[in-house]
């Protein structure tokens, strides 16, 4: 094992203090636990690429349209986020 030293709040260290005391562990114990599951966790939440140029495409959607576009955006969405052709607005005349 190697040995880190990390600064904590101390509002962090006294919930630390009592879940080991619950847990019956060492501190030290307890926080490897809880890092090793939060990492776990952390690697299974990853964004695949696509999705995240999806999300990057989006983003960039606000820049590139003014008001007056975005007004038939629940109608033409797919025409935003995918290119597909605009479809026709009915309008009552």
């Amino acid at each position: 094992m190697v040995k880190t030293y990390l600064y904590i709040p101390e509002q962090l260290n006294d919930k630390i203090t009592y879940a080991a005391k619950i847990a019956k562990k060492s501190k030290a114990a307890l926080i490897r636990e809880v890092l090793e599951k939060g990492i776990r966790i952390s690697g299974k939440s990853k964004v695949a690429p696509s999705d995240a140029q999806f999300l990057q495409h989006l983003a960039g959607l606000k820049e590139k349209t003014t008001l007056k576009e975005i007004r038939d955006g629940s109608i033409n969405h797919d025409h935003y986020l995918w290119g597909l052709s605009k479809k026709k607005i009915h309008t009552k005349t």
